[in-house]
């Protein structure tokens, strides 16, 4: 009788897309410090953006910055959005690297490197 080789499957390699939030730490405040909130193995991650912002400007609905065409507002539109997509990109990274396990101890430390303005 032949035996059956065993065939070799392809390994498959998902990468998960991050959920996450974006909300006023105390919106009973005047200004606001608006932080990214996401979870990583049932773990909640939370770091600030350093993008201040007055709570008044803030639509909680759409997690977004009302600019109303603010020259101000409208800068932090963009550094909330550069923000966001250096936390993801850091996500990702850890992702990629077969090394580093996606806790949100190694997020969290992917963080401060972004703040410190190295790579995460």
């Amino acid at each position: 009788m032949c035996k059956k080789r065993p065939t070799k499957r392809p390994t498959k390699f998902y990468l998960y897309a991050m959920k996450y939030k974006l909300l006023l730490p105390n919106p009973s405040r005047p200004t606001n410090t608006i932080q990214f909130v996401t979870f990583i193995n049932k773990r909640r991650f939370k770091v600030g953006t350093s993008v201040k912002i007055p709570t008044n400007a803030w639509d909680t609905s759409t997690q977004s910055i009302i600019a109303n065409e603010d020259s101000e507002l409208l800068q932090a539109e963009e550094e909330l959005d550069n923000a966001v997509h250096a936390l993801k990109k850091c996500y990702r990274n850890i992702q990629l690297d077969d090394d580093t396990e996606l806790t949100v101890d190694s997020m969290r430390l992917a963080a401060e490197r972004w703040k410190e303005g190295l790579q995460g």
